[in-house]
């Protein structure tokens, strides 16, 4: 509860300077953890400032005022707090002469407080500081404001994240990646985005596929996959500690026995001999050494339709319920960060869409915090059957039973109406045909080759020749017969033949290639 003190456990003041005296000689930048949005149990300040924190009754459902996990929710709206919030941000970076921040949790802040903080002369003044901001949430809209209009410099892609984890992890369609690439004319620059595939508090990318059925070296194969999208896509790629070596974690770790969560350890023994820590590495050699990978246009050249995902609608998520609201149940592992949210498609209605086998399920419709949760446990939910859901709030809502009889996409659609409390659910199933599961696109520089990338999410090798347009359209950006160059070392058997890329892509696989 000391907020200009270090973590004894830590160390001190002093050695955390020297921290980052010895990382900028390495040419290495620090970036702080920073939390605005609250304070700690049972806080000394929170007793001594009652006025600055919103606690008990006061907490609401909605992401500014929810108090999450009970903590004591800084109200930002009051000059004081705001005031005492800036100085603490101001003395930890001056102090340290570290480079930036992490800032935790900015979709429960007050939007005013944002724009002040980022002011030239505000606390986080992007012209001394680089801010990469936690929007919590899968809605392209409402992660792309905080860099749009609040002035953050970059926020976390869970948009891209969420897509990532049901096509490559749980095998859904790539098209979902697509469908996240195709709304990046919502951000002002989306290459300030940045991107990751499993961080501190969701499970990691190895438990996400072995939870959904792969084995450990497919599951080490996908999150090949995963990492070498996000470093050949637009946007900063972010690496968690011991995705490197591939390890497992259930995510939150505070339901976890010691081994199971995702905030233990690192190996540091396993690095040397790890592929995955190879492959980081080539393909952080291949960024550095191509302009166009970390600054260029991003063209989607090639991807297959809207599989089961949802297209963003632009307007609030689930705006009419108060929170984003997802589609929880036993087909995604009740997962801290669903990839099903519904999206508000107007005049009271929303859809989810999700790929799921042929089993009975359970689910709810429920917040990412379960604050707020809707089913109907009298009822199994059958295809094509609307029911009516009845909501809780709080938590504590029983699972709804849902019996799916064939595998496949099947659609949520949530129509609400002005009845927000008992809100009608239909679930139905959507054909989607046997499109391949290949995504390309290029990376454009001036003055620079460009970089295309063509990713195979199937579990065999494409023929690129029988796609239906005969191979990878390529729109002129690689010539006929060009002899071709895989940037990051991976063995290819490709070609350039009528202004097409043609040839055999390997099973769940990523290639990145230029005309050498």
């Amino acid at each position: 509860d000391r907020f200009e003190a270090v973590e004894p456990h830590f160390g001190t003041e002093a050695a955390l300077q020297d921290l980052v005296s010895v990382a900028h000689r390495h040419g290495l930048k620090v970036i702080l953890d920073t939390v605005v949005n609250h304070a700690g149990y049972a806080s000394s300040l929170a007793q001594d400032q009652p006025g600055w924190f919103r606690t008990g009754g006061a907490c609401g459902n909605d992401d500014l005022t929810l108090c999450l996990a009970g903590l004591p929710d800084f109200r930002q709206d009051v000059p004081a707090a705001a005031d005492f919030l800036d100085q603490r941000v101001r003395h930890w970076l001056d102090s340290s002469l570290a480079d930036g921040m992490r800032m935790d949790t900015m979709k429960h802040v007050d939007d005013q407080y944002w724009i002040d903080f980022f002011t030239p002369g505000g606390a986080g003044d992007p012209a001394r500081w680089w801010t990469v901001g936690e929007v919590f949430s899968s809605s392209v809209s409402q992660v792309a404001r905080f860099v749009n209009e609040l002035g953050s410099p970059s926020v976390f892609d869970f948009p891209l994240y969420s897509a990532m984890i049901g096509a490559l992890a749980r095998g859904g369609s790539i098209g979902a990646v697509a469908d996240v690439f195709a709304q990046d004319d919502q951000h002002a620059d989306p290459s300030r985005l940045t991107t990751f595939v499993d961080n501190h508090d969701v499970k990691r990318f190895v438990s996400e596929a072995v939870d959904a059925g792969y084995d450990e070296p497919a599951a080490r194969e996908r999150l090949d996959t995963a990492l070498s999208l996000i470093f050949l896509a637009r946007g900063i790629p972010s690496i968690y500690y011991g995705t490197e070596i591939g390890m497992a974690g259930g995510g939150d770790p505070f339901d976890f026995p010691l081994g199971q969560s995702n905030r233990e350890d690192m190996r540091f023994d396993e690095v040397a001999g790890s592929e995955l820590a190879a492959r980081i590495s080539a393909l952080a050699a291949a960024r550095a050494d191509r302009p166009a990978l970390r600054y260029g246009t991003q063209t989607t050249l090639y991807a297959p339709g809207a599989g089961c995902g949802v297209a963003d609608s632009g307007l609030d998520p689930a705006a009419d319920f108060g929170a984003e609201l997802f589609v929880r149940g036993s087909f995604n592992g009740w997962s801290a960060s669903p990839s099903s949210a519904l999206v508000n498609l107007g005049a009271g209605s929303y859809q989810a869409a999700l790929s799921l086998d042929a089993t009975n399920h359970e689910y709810k419709i429920a917040s990412v915090d379960y604050a707020i949760e809707y089913g109907n446990a009298g009822q199994t939910t059958g295809v094509g059957q609307p029911i009516t859901l009845t909501r809780a709030v709080g938590g504590g809502g029983p699972n709804s039973r849902l019996n799916i009889p064939a595998p496949g996409c099947y659609r949520f659609d949530l129509a609400a109406g002005a009845d927000i409390v008992r809100p009608t659910l239909t679930v139905s199933q959507v054909s989607l045909g046997a499109e391949p599961q290949v995504l390309a696109w290029a990376r454009e520089l001036g003055g620079f080759p460009p970089v295309v990338a063509i990713l195979n999410n199937a579990d065999e090798e494409i023929d690129l020749g029988l796609l239906a347009d005969g191979g990878i359209p390529l729109g002129g950006l690689i010539a006929d017969g060009a002899t071709l160059l895989e940037i990051t070392g991976r063995a290819q058997n490709l070609a350039v033949l009528d202004g097409h890329l043609t040839g055999i892509l390997p099973a769940r696989s990523l290639l990145a290639l230029v005309a050498q």
